[in-house]
């Protein structure tokens, strides 16, 4: 398989970064509704860790992810696919895009205004640069990341509903050539 895309089907590089990128989220995202209920401190903190990491982890994938796909043509979209079905599939990708990059930032944004930046075990910490520590802005934050959240759930669910879309109703190889499928 190649490395990079064609205009049928996409390469490896950016099937790879769509899964990867898609199995952190889903994992971000589900640990993070969890780990404020965590009682153990030790464990918290370790989860807590694992999480902003992992969230900085994603955004970098996520830019190389956009730059790679700059450079690379696009499969085409099926011509039988309706003007708004085109738009549709467009604004869900790029926001996906958008929000994926987003939530990490505020996350790192957040944490260092609240004092706790991520850090790589206590060995190196990593403030976002320019935010000061303050309560406030830690909180819009909190509440700015948890609506991204909500964001990147909702703009999932129609992206993968768009994917099975084709693969019953429209019966086309849209999803296939992200998979790996054949016909």
């Amino acid at each position: 398989m190649a490395l990079k895309n064609t205009e049928e089907t996409y390469g490896q590089m950016s099937k790879s970064l769509h899964w990867i990128v898609m199995v952190l989220v889903l994992v971000l995202l589900l640990v993070g509704s969890l780990m404020g209920d965590i009682p153990f401190k030790p464990v918290k903190h370790l989860v807590y860790t694992l999480h902003k990491l992992t969230g900085l982890t994603v955004m970098f994938l996520m830019i190389f992810f956009v730059i790679w796909s700059a450079f690379n043509p696009k499969p085409s979209y099926p011509e039988k696919m309706k003007a708004w079905e085109l738009w549709l599939a467009k604004t869900v990708r790029i926001s996906l895009y958008v929000v994926i990059i987003a939530m990490p930032l505020v996350g790192w944004f957040f944490s260092t205004a609240a004092g706790y930046p991520p850090s790589l075990f206590g060995v190196a910490a990593f403030p976002a640069p320019f935010v000061p520590v303050s309560k406030s802005l830690a909180g819009i934050g909190h509440e700015l990341h948890e609506i991204i959240a909500w964001i990147i759930v909702c703009l999932t669910v129609v992206h993968a509903a768009g994917a099975f879309t084709h693969r019953v109703i429209y019966r086309d190889n849209v999803l296939q050539r992200m998979m790996g499928l054949s016909d």
